[in-house]
């Protein structure tokens, strides 16, 4: 993992469910720490084989969960 600008203190997230069912896709997800900046940054890492897929997901107030989840599924739906 490296460092997004404006996300200076991230931390694993380990309580965000594995929406994809896809267990081919190895996934790393990463959550900006309160207090925030100016925006709110999410950070998802997939890979499958030799391809690695970079979700980054940033907003002013909070990132939402559920358009994050979709996001991270859809890319791994993309990677099989």
């Amino acid at each position: 993992m490296t460092h997004v600008r404006g996300a200076e203190r991230v931390v694993f997230d380990q309580d965000l469910p594995d929406a994809t069912g896809i267990e081919e896709i190895r996934r790393s997800v990463y959550d900006e720490t309160r207090p925030y900046g100016r925006e709110h940054v999410r950070q998802g890492y997939l890979s499958a084989g030799d391809v690695l897929a970079v979700v980054l997901q940033s907003r002013q107030g909070t990132v939402d969960t559920v358009p994050f989840l979709q996001t991270l599924a859809l890319q791994s739906q993309l990677l099989t």
